[in-house]
């Protein structure tokens, strides 16, 4: 439902402004999705190179992606319910820009955890691929939802979740084995 005529009532300007900046609809969406995730690109980029452990470098990629959505929700919810918002944002280079991004620093955490044991081997790039797309697939439900839950919950369960999995350890590890 997003056009240049409620853009340009919402910023209090005339509809011709918005095109001497514009030429349409979908370069003012590219532009304001690459203005909201440059600085969530920029953070993930600074933990994934960070001295951390990688199993901390993830909490911390994990809990600023839910806490940086959370922050600018308002623009997030128009990207999330908007369908011909979201088909044109997924159509957009931009849009794959700040994907490979953020799959190419899991990757590089997850290659790190691999390496000095934090982490089992696994296939990196798939891992990484589930991990985001888990991560938006929470988001996805917390805009379109009733019910939402705190940022350290929802960081909590899915680190929880790919960290270890959901298979109960311990005393119930025989009963699952003879069953």
């Amino acid at each position: 439902g997003m056009t240049m005529d409620r853009v340009a009532a919402a910023a209090e300007v005339a509809k011709g402004s918005l095109y001497n900046y514009f030429r349409n609809k979908n370069q003012l969406l590219d532009f304001v999705h690459d203005r909201l995730l440059d600085p969530m690109r920029q953070t993930t980029e600074e933990i994934a190179r960070s001295d951390q452990p990688a199993p901390r470098k993830l909490e911390a990629m994990i809990r600023a992606w839910f806490d940086y959505v959370g922050e600018q929700r308002a623009v997030f919810r128009l990207f999330f319910q908007d369908h011909g918002t979201r088909v044109l944002l997924e159509k957009s280079e931009h849009h794959e820009s700040a994907r490979a991004v953020a799959i190419r620093n899991t990757v590089f955490v997850l290659e790190q955890g691999v390496a000095d044991g934090s982490f089992r081997p696994l296939d990196v790039e798939c891992v990484a691929q589930m991990l985001l797309g888990a991560v938006r697939q929470v988001l996805e439900w917390q805009f379109l939802g009733d019910d939402t839950c705190a940022n350290d919950d929802l960081v909590d369960t899915v680190l929880t979740m790919f960290l270890r999995g959901i298979e109960a350890w311990g005393e119930n590890r025989g009963r699952h084995a003879a069953t």
